[in-house]
């Protein structure tokens, strides 16, 4: 049989349509099965913010008290404020600040510092304290209270847990500091380094 090259090819293409029928469908619903997926990870944001006048949180600040001394005489550093009597008149404290609550995320003018928590887990809050200056003074004559919750604890060189299984979200501390100056402490620069830590669960 003598087929041209166009014929050929229709043929082949019509013996394989019958051989291949085209499939039928039943009417009715389809049903269709998307799976979204996404692992969450641990994240938190951990800042504070001192007695400068900027307000702006972030991981080293300070707060200076300046020129201080055992009658009480007003501070000459970030803030003015006069010491008050110990009891047994063996000096005064200074605190920063006697005024409590009237702080938020924006000013702190009632608190010594600032605390910003952010996590999506539940964190712990410690402290560890080291003194530089004579050893007349020690790193006990700085104390720390939590403006919402007053009760004066002093700093110490071993671990000090402040906040036990905090909240998820975004989370705000203040807290305000006092210094005992004793008519004992030898005259000199003195410099605490507070070192707090988060720690997420």
């Amino acid at each position: 049989m003598c087929l041209n090259k166009n014929l050929l090819v229709v043929l082949v293409s019509f013996i394989l349509l019958l051989l291949c029928p085209v499939a039928t469908r039943t009417i009715g619903d389809s049903i269709e099965t998307v799976t979204a997926r996404a692992s969450s990870q641990g994240a938190f944001n951990f800042e504070i913010d001192g007695t400068d006048a900027n307000n702006t949180y972030g991981s080293s600040e300070s707060v200076n008290f300046g020129n201080v001394d055992p009658t009480g005489t007003a501070t000459t550093g970030d803030f003015s404020v006069a010491g008050t009597p110990i009891g047994d008149d063996s000096g005064v404290y200074y605190d920063v600040f006697a005024a409590n609550g009237g702080n938020d995320k924006h000013s702190h003018p009632n608190s010594a510092l600032g605390l910003h928590i952010k996590s999506n887990r539940e964190w712990d809050l410690d402290v560890t304290a080291a003194l530089i200056g004579d050893p007349t003074v020690i790193v006990g004559q700085l104390y720390w209270q939590d403006d919402d919750n007053p009760g004066w604890t002093a700093f110490s060189g071993a671990v000090q847990n402040i906040i036990t299984n905090g909240a998820q979200g975004n989370s705000w501390y203040f807290h305000d500091y006092r210094l005992e100056v004793q008519y004992t402490d030898e005259p000199g620069v003195y410099t605490w380094s507070l070192t707090y830590t988060v720690t997420q669960k």
